[in-house]
């Protein structure tokens, strides 16, 4: 009953998270009258004075022509913006009242003036009986609206706020703790030893009744083959029978022992802290585990040796029973055989190793030959695209008329000339740039060689030009002061011959 009384943890974890936010109400009460204290201390002045705040929001009675007189800049404009709102506010309140007041008399007049014309009317019955609901209307959306502001006020943090007891009332009851939880954990200490000792007892009972199960297939296989012949069955269903029958003992005696394993720690676990248990006999568990696995390979090698003898004894009628002397071999056949045998162990021991190391050499050599196929393919799609790229090559073509000659000049093979078809010659793309390279340098040094040729040749008429204008003019530095006193015609008279065989020269 006491842990049923106390309460749930779940709520203890919520009132321990809420517990800074609840507060009782004297701390509540005192906190809102210091809060109140603040507010009118920032409020009022020192005279109980109300302090112009621009951004305050004004009501419709709030007067603030006289706060415009210390306010500059933009308060000034928010508080001019802000008494126009107010005057017209209060200007639309007054027409507003006025025309409801007006009409209200309005309706009323009419009211009157209809029911003392004609009383019998319907018209204004219903009119008046749509005012009153109208009224009636309005009224409960007063209540309704006044109820939602004080809901809106009501702070979330008060005492009555959150009632728990309400709030759970309907929750469901915690879960009943299990009587195996409450009762005490002791375990009885005799329970493992039992346990062992029934484990090792049944594993002992599976392999006798293994045992004696195989006796009985034992027997039952030689019944089978003195009743029927093994000629009759096929060797494939022999073998399959007896691996499924191995395949399912031994599966069998595994699940067995997997089972009836126990390790020691779980002994040392359930040993007993008392005096009175110490004094017992613990059973050896490795050493029977040890004497298990021990008939367990025995069974094993046995039926191994079991299935041997059934294979040979299929084997043997298929041969025939004529074939009986060809199985037993003479003794000196054999020795004959084992010595010719040490003789050639050597050399087929080289052989072999020889043929290994041929055998990694022919994979070096494939490994060498792919890597280098690849090497001149990437070479060769890069020569590719500098031809392309380049219009060296196109101006500068290698001949061919050197390779057809040089062919037609010795006799080729019908597989030399496939083999040279199907082999990529990695070299051709650089004879080709070779050539063009040394064709466009022996274009580009016979150019040199014309144009020099043509220089030393206009350079020799310059010279021959200049000497004519020497000797018009009468530079030469041995008749230089006869050349002054004479006169020109005097040296043209004279020089006739030397200018009639130039002109022949020149023509």
């Amino acid at each position: 009953m006491d842990a049923l009384d106390e309460t749930p943890e779940v709520i203890c974890k919520l009132q321990s998270s809420l517990e800074q936010y609840i507060k009782p109400r004297k701390t509540i009460s005192q906190i809102r009258r210091i809060l109140r204290l603040h507010l009118h201390a920032y409020l009022q002045d020192a005279n109980h004075n109300l302090v112009n705040r621009p951004l305050l929001l004004p009501t419709l009675t709030h007067n603030l022509e006289g706060s415009l007189h210390d306010v500059k800049g933009l308060s000034r404009e928010y508080l001019r913006c802000v008494h126009f709102n107010t005057k017209a506010r209060n200007e639309y309140l007054q027409l507003s009242n006025e025309q409801l007041v007006n009409h209200n008399n309005d309706n009323l007049d009419s009211a009157h003036s209809n029911l003392g014309n004609n009383d019998e009317s319907s018209p204004c019955t219903d009119s008046f009986v749509d005012l009153v609901r109208k009224k009636h209307k309005y009224e409960r959306l007063n209540v309704i609206h006044r109820y939602i502001e004080e809901l809106a006020l009501k702070p979330a943090a008060s005492d009555d706020y959150l009632d728990l007891k309400v709030t759970l009332k309907e929750a469901a009851d915690l879960p009943q703790v299990p009587n195996e939880v409450m009762l005490s954990s002791s375990v009885d200490k005799d329970s493992a030893l039992a346990k062992l000792e029934i484990l090792t007892s049944h594993l002992g009972k599976s392999v006798f009744r293994a045992k004696i199960i195989l006796k009985r297939e034992q027997k039952l296989l030689s019944d089978l083959k003195a009743e029927l012949p093994i000629s009759s069955f096929s060797q494939d269903a022999h073998l399959s029978a007896l691996e499924v029958t191995r395949n399912e003992l031994i599966s069998w005696i595994e699940s067995e022992l997997v089972q009836t394993d126990c390790s020691p720690n779980d002994v040392t676990e359930a040993t007993p802290c008392d005096t009175n248990y110490q004094t017992q006999v613990i059973p050896d568990v490795n050493s029977s585990i040890e004497s298990l696995g021990k008939l367990y390979s025995k069974y094993v090698d046995a039926r191994k040796l079991l299935l041997v003898l059934a294979k040979d004894e299929i084997m043997s009628p298929i041969a025939g029973n004529s074939d009986d002397q060809e199985k037993i071999k003479p003794v000196d056949q054999l020795a004959a055989n084992s010595n010719t045998l040490r003789v050639i162990q050597p050399y087929l021991s080289e052989l072999i190793s020889l043929s290994g190391s041929q055998k990694a050499f022919i994979q070096l050599k494939v490994h060498l030959a792919t890597s280098l196929t690849k090497e001149v393919e990437s070479s060769n799609q890069d020569f590719d695209r500098l031809a392309q790229e380049s219009h060296l090559l196109a101006s500068h073509p290698i001949p061919t008329f050197d390779s057809e000659r040089k062919k037609a000049d010795r006799w080729i093979s019908f597989a030399e000339e496939t083999s040279s078809l199907e082999k990529q010659d990695s070299s051709r793309h650089a004879k080709q740039w070779i050539y063009a390279a040394q064709s466009a340098d022996n274009i580009d040094r016979e150019v040199v060689l014309q144009n020099s040729e043509k220089v030393n040749l206009s350079l020799a008429e310059i010279q021959r030009n200049i000497t004519k204008l020497d000797l018009l003019f009468c530079k030469n530095k041995g008749d230089q002061g006869s050349c002054r006193r004479r006169s020109v015609w005097n040296y043209f008279i004279e020089n006739t011959n030397y200018f009639k065989a130039e002109i022949c020269d020149n023509v």
